[in-house]
């Protein structure tokens, strides 16, 4: 997580490019892994940033 608050803040990615490369990363599955759909990476986006 702390990767895309950096890129972010450093104005390095906007929100597109961060929800992009969050999306098909490992962390972004791990929790989810039995249940991630396009609604749940939107609440996560959400609740995230």
């Amino acid at each position: 997580m702390n990767y895309w608050i950096g890129n972010f803040s450093s104005g390095k990615d906007d929100e597109n490019a961060i929800d992009c490369t969050f999306l098909v990363s490992a962390e972004s599955k791990q929790p989810y892994a039995e249940d991630f759909s396009g609604s749940t990476f939107i609440n996560i986006s959400i609740k995230t940033f």
